[in-house]
């Protein structure tokens, strides 16, 4: 799920010769890096707050500029405050390196030499990952079109919950605090989805 899917990606193009293995569920996976994709949802998130569209870009740019230079100095993140959790995750002594890598792979690139069976999730009303990175995701899929499946959940948020409201509509607070809930149940469609998906396996 979600960055986890990168992993699981990796791990399916090395795997995939071995006969226990059955195959690869990307449930809401970036199609593009990490750093890419965190850049457009910190961005949808200033906006929303109604930040100034210029002066939000033109912060972003410049967090991009430093996250790209490793040992450059620390940008000035006092109007873009969401971007600072990242900053810090990518500059923690000893875990530096490994943070970088993994923030500014592609995603697709290893997704062409999988070959075997594969279900691509996404959900409707995601308000991290667009539809568009699974439908990219699928393509990529070296897997020929009868061994690869493509799903769309709908009125779903971004870890499956129910979820009937456009993203553009909810707060960053209470996004979050419906992915929390115990009591918000599964969207409808996605337990089918998986359960069809191993069985037929």
């Amino acid at each position: 799920h979600s960055e986890g899917s990168i992993h699981a990606s990796s791990a399916a193009v090395v795997k995939q010769g071995d006969p226990r293995f059955g195959g690869l569920i990307s449930l809401s996976g970036p199609s593009r890096s990490l750093l890419d994709t965190a850049i457009e949802q910190l961005r949808a998130m200033r906006i929303q707050s109604g930040a100034d569209p210029a002066e939000t870009d033109q912060a972003l740019a410049g967090f991009r500029e430093a996250i790209l230079q490793p040992d450059g100095p620390a940008p000035d993140l006092s109007v873009l405050p969401e971007a600072v959790p990242l900053w810090q995750a990518t500059h923690v002594p000893g875990r530096q390196a490994v943070a970088r890598e993994l923030i500014l792979v592609d995603p697709l690139a290893s997704l062409r030499a999988y070959h075997g069976h594969g279900l691509v999730v996404s959900a409707a009303n995601d308000a991290q990952v667009p539809e568009g990175d699974a439908d990219r995701i699928f393509a990529a899929l070296g897997s020929d079109p009868g061994k690869k499946t493509r799903v769309s959940i709908a009125d779903a948020n971004h870890v499956y919950k129910s979820e009937t409201r456009s993203p553009s509509t909810i707060g960053q607070g209470e996004m979050l605090a419906g992915y929390a809930d115990d009591d918000h149940a599964l969207a409808d469609g996605l337990v089918d989805a998986i359960v069809g998906f191993v069985t037929a396996r």
